[in-house]
């Protein structure tokens, strides 16, 4: 943890692991372990405890460094890409008035992750020279 200073405040964040330890459920919103930080985390391992469910949000990577964690320690999981694809579905028929292939779908970012490391940053630079954004 940092301090408001800026400084490792280790005396203050002694007690949370014990604190984590005692809950049931565990939401990460923000955006720490997305790629390209897929190594960095909020919470370390050792407080995490066998009887959390551990939700990620993020879905770039499609397994982050907390869901390896929290899986390796017998927690239930759930990553964000089942999030990410309820979110474009549910988009998609507003816009179409149409429902679409959520199973499509989902294979469909299985498959971009699959061939290749997905670096929002480099599509977004891709779209910007291409003048779509």
């Amino acid at each position: 943890f940092q301090a408001e200073d800026g400084i490792r405040d280790v005396e203050r964040s002694r007690g949370l692991g014990d604190v984590y330890k005692r809950q049931d459920l565990l939401i990460n919103t923000t955006s720490v372990g997305m790629a390209p930080n897929t190594n960095t985390i909020l919470i370390p391992k050792e407080w995490l405890s066998s009887h959390l469910f551990v939700f990620d949000v993020i879905y770039n990577p499609l397994e982050t460094k907390l869901i390896k964690d929290a899986k390796e320690i017998g927690c239930k999981t759930l990553g964000g890409l089942d999030m990410l694809v309820n979110q474009g579905a549910l988009a998609f028929e507003w816009w179409t008035g149409e429902k679409p292939n959520k199973i499509l779908m989902k294979n469909k970012i299985i498959e971009i992750h699959t061939v290749k490391e997905f670096d929002c940053l480099a599509e977004r630079e891709k779209m910007i020279k291409r003048k779509i954004i």
